[in-house]
């Protein structure tokens, strides 16, 4: 088995064409023999290049690898148009390919995983709330048991590609001639059909049906913002395929006075004024639970931007921190006959101004946003974790 095209290019298989183009671009700098580099190793990058960025092509080398690019000539997908779950699934590969006798071991395929987006507050965290969500499956017809049929009834063999599920097409292209395999399109690649009059009266021959199930979410504060928890084979069902999955996405909403901070600490802004950021001042701080929690900056100056914490008081009871960070305000302006005073309490000399020789700048409020630029040296040219945990259902 050759290696993996992905590998080579160093990107996954998510890559899209930009990223497969920018690595490309970076790995033939390094590798192309013109400046030194291993051409086995430039032809290598450049021949997964060529697959890659052509969908057709990489659409056959993900189901079938690069055996599949040989036998198919470098067209179409075998199964152009796609399965019920993107998937194909059930299928006689030896018939597909010239290889009869099962020389190819099939592998059951598995329905796609079903995506459901959970969004969750921090109270709903702290407090370990029970979530219930409601979910539209696809499940195995009851009618029909999934076979699409009335009961007696049969399917007949689709007549466009004899059974096989696939049609061969021939496609000339200047003086070359292409054979490629595609989906036969009057089975959607079944290889059988149902008349009409066969039909289960409950599905309508499409063999499943759509329900909705509940399930219920046990939330806890090891939960964090975008974590994927995984309901294992609760998700829709096909004949001849594995169940799918459900993938519950946890979005955790912002919250209008905690910040989570730290994976599990609870961060809060207070603002006090400059008297109570110089002799102190009592907090009341509504925790996610409900209950006030009290404390002082007595015996403390506080500095602008300065951060308190109370142990224990964070998102995890007892196990993480509540961090305060105070945001001081100062008085617009300050009489003159208080400036001796604030000499006094400060133990600092209020400064005397002078008069320059040259005209003294303005000095203006600043409403904008700093930003900084970054360049990128290595212009692009073509301006381009599950975790397994139980979930009740119902």
């Amino acid at each position: 088995m050759g290696k993996d095209l992905y590998e080579i290019l160093n990107i996954n298989k998510n890559a899209t064409i930009n990223d497969i183009k920018k690595s490309y671009k970076d790995l033939a700098r390094k590798y192309h023999p013109d400046k030194g580099g291993d051409a086995e190793k430039f032809k290598e990058i450049s021949h997964a290049y060529e697959i890659l960025t052509n969908d057709e092509k990489r659409k056959i080398y993900d189901q079938f690898g690069e055996e599949g690019l040989k036998h198919g000539g470098g067209g179409g997908h075998p199964f152009a148009g796609g399965f019920p779950f993107g998937d194909m699934g059930g299928f006689p590969f030896g018939d597909i390919f010239g290889h009869r006798g099962g020389q190819r071991r099939e592998q059951q395929k598995k329905c796609d995983a079903k995506i459901v987006e959970i969004e969750v507050t921090l109270e709903d965290l702290y407090n370990n709330k029970t979530i219930r969500k409601n979910i539209q499956i696809n499940v195995l017809c009851t009618g029909c048991n999934g076979n699409g049929l009335k009961t007696g009834a049969h399917s007949k063999t689709c007549n466009g590609c004899k059974g096989k599920g696939v049609k061969i097409i021939i496609r000339q292209m200047g003086p070359m001639i292409q054979q490629m395999q595609s989906m036969c399109d009057e089975c959607k690649g079944e290889g059988k059909i149902i008349d009409s009059k066969d039909k289960c009266i409950i599905c309508e021959g499409k063999k499943i049906i759509t329900i909705d199930k509940k399930f219920d979410l046990n939330l806890n504060t090891d939960i964090q913002h975008n974590q994927k928890i995984l309901s294992e084979n609760k998700g829709d069902e096909y004949p001849g395929y594995i169940r799918g999955d459900i993938i519950f996405i946890m979005i955790q909403k912002e919250h209008h006075t905690f910040k989570r901070i730290n994976k599990n600490d609870l961060h809060i802004v207070k603002k006090i004024n400059l008297v109570e950021a110089l002799v102190g001042t009592q907090i009341e701080i509504k925790h996610l639970d409900g209950r006030i929690i009290h404390t002082s900056t007595q015996g403390n100056i506080i500095q602008p931007k300065m951060m308190k914490k109370i142990n224990g008081e964070g998102l995890q009871k007892n196990m993480s921190d509540l961090v305060i960070e105070f945001e001081v305000e100062f008085p617009k302006h300050i009489k003159e006959k208080y400036k001796d005073a604030l000499e006094k309490i400060c133990e600092q000399k209020v400064p005397k101004f002078q008069k320059y020789d040259v005209p003294e700048s303005l000095l203006l409020n600043f409403d904008g946003s700093i930003n900084q630029n970054h360049q990128n040296n290595d212009s692009d040219d073509d301006n381009n974790g599950n975790e397994r945990v139980e979930c009740a259902q119902q």
